[in-house]
């Protein structure tokens, strides 16, 4: 996985990690009750669920990511990943204005 991508999950993971390790601490059978109920509501279909996929990944390897990921991993090379993360929209709104 490119390291643009790893930081990106990174980020957009942190908030819910402590929500994650209190909802662990929830009785597992209530837990998979709850999960069930939602499942059975709110999931697409497989077909939508493996067309969602491949555009996803689609959507990862065009040659604007593959520079954008470039450009980051220059700037993390710069400023540090510390900085990148402090800084992030900051740091994005730069790269935006790079050709």
């Amino acid at each position: 996985m490119p390291e643009f991508v790893e930081l990106g999950v990174r980020l957009a993971a942190a908030p819910f990690v402590s929500c994650a390790r209190r909802i662990a601490s929830f009785d597992r059978q209530a837990i998979t009750a709850v999960k069930t109920q939602v499942n059975r509501s709110t999931l697409p279909s497989e077909e939508n669920l493996l067309a969602s996929f491949v555009e996803s990944a689609r959507s990862i390897t065009g040659p604007g990511v593959e520079a954008r990921g470039r450009a980051v991993g220059k700037l993390i090379a710069r400023i540090g990943i510390d900085d990148l993360e402090r800084n992030l929209g900051h740091h994005l709104e730069s790269l935006a204005e790079q050709p």
